[in-house]
């Protein structure tokens, strides 16, 4: 696929020295620990860094962390921070290594990691970060879309004791959101406005909302599509999970799991009787783009990538996440990026622009 005498030449990254002041923990909606370096600021590659992350234990085993050392960042990609190597001949005698974290910093709760994983789970299930972090997803544009319903808000509403659970976000008090500060009437009735909107998306929506590990918002449609309905899904083996197009045993395993846990069932019923859609609805208005499959790189001229996915899938057409020898088209807009130098020496994949593709709907 690659060409062996070619060269790629780039610019060494910069790199500068600074201070790890500590290390802090982040808890993720399915209860991921990420370990995060709060570092002394530095200026790098066009901004102050004082934060980056350590991705998992087994990178701060690697990189031999102790506080107050010394490390040497860099933006990888000339974006993301990154400790590349400690100074150790500057390492303090009494400084302290750096031990990943025993149990959640949220909850105190236990910890699990796989065996063949670099992550460590929170496993308790009530844990308020993993809550938050639900909730967050649950309202996000690309799942349930309650306008409003943001982190600041998810957040006061859970110190106030508004909302505990997903099932909450529905049985709402309005009055008393109304009579808090900075909110009023006005916001209490555009936030029930939205809810209310929520209980009408499609069956995929919901089933992302829920934040199954590893099913995303194209899984997640995959999946609704496939099944039809919440029953259907409820009652797959592993083996019927596996044959759906472009499920892996990953994914296959996740969803099983998720399905079979008495929690989440509760949460589906509970859901269910509150009104919210566990059946799939086709909005496909056409074959125009039938067996064919599409991505987008680039800015484009008038719409969003979100709306060409959008219409892609409301003409027949399928979209995949990457650049491969089952890549038919890959759509192009402004500063595209390595995509398009993939597709072009795979020599395989149609290269259209905007213009090109609204043509290929209205020619069928």
């Amino acid at each position: 696929k690659s060409p062996k005498w070619a060269i790629a030449y780039k610019f060494k990254p910069e790199v500068k020295e600074t201070k790890l002041l500590d290390v802090q923990y982040q808890v993720g909606r399915t209860g991921a620990i990420t370990p995060v370096a709060s570092l002394e600021p530095v200026y790098i590659s066009g901004s102050t860094v004082s934060r980056c992350t350590l991705h998992n234990e087994e990178e701060i085993k690697r990189l031999d962390l102790h506080l107050g050392d010394t490390v040497k960042v860099i933006k990888s990609g000339e974006i993301i921070p990154k400790i590349i190597e400690v100074v150790t001949k500057l390492r303090q005698p009494d400084s302290i290594p750096i031990s990943f974290a025993p149990f959640c910093p949220v909850c105190n709760g236990e910890l699990y990691r796989g065996e063949d994983s670099p992550i460590s789970y929170c496993t308790n299930t009530n844990c308020p970060a993993q809550i938050q972090r639900q909730l967050e997803h649950f309202c996000s544009r690309d799942a349930m879309d309650i306008n409003g319903l943001g982190e600041s808000l998810i957040s006061r509403f859970i110190e106030l004791g508004l909302i505990k659970c997903i099932q909450d976000i529905f049985a709402l008090d309005y009055q008393s959101i109304a009579e808090l500060d900075r909110l009023g009437a006005k916001s209490a009735q555009n936030l029930k406005a939205a809810v209310e909107e929520s209980k009408t998306k499609n069956f995929d929506k919901v089933l992302f909302a829920l934040g199954i590990r590893y099913v995303g918002d194209k899984t997640a449609r995959t999946l609704a599509s496939f099944f039809g309905n919440i029953d259907a899904l409820l009652t797959a083996d592993i083996e019927t999970l596996k044959s759906v197009p472009d499920i892996g045993d990953i994914v296959a395993n996740s969803v099983f799991s998720y399905m079979n846990n008495d929690n989440n069932k509760i949460l589906i019923e509970d859901l269910r009787r509150i009104g919210l859609n566990f059946t799939f609805t086709s909005d496909q208005v056409s074959n125009a783009l039938s067996s064919r499959t599409f991505l987008v790189t680039g800015t484009l001229p008038s719409l969003g990538r979100k709306e060409i996915e959008a219409l892609v899938l409301k003409h027949g057409g399928k979209i995949v996440s990457s650049v491969s020898k089952n890549l038919d088209y890959l759509i192009v807009g402004d500063n595209a990026g390595s995509k398009l130098s993939k597709a072009q020496k795979l020599g395989s994949v149609n290269i259209i622009n905007e213009a090109d593709f609204i043509g290929m709907i209205e020619d069928n």
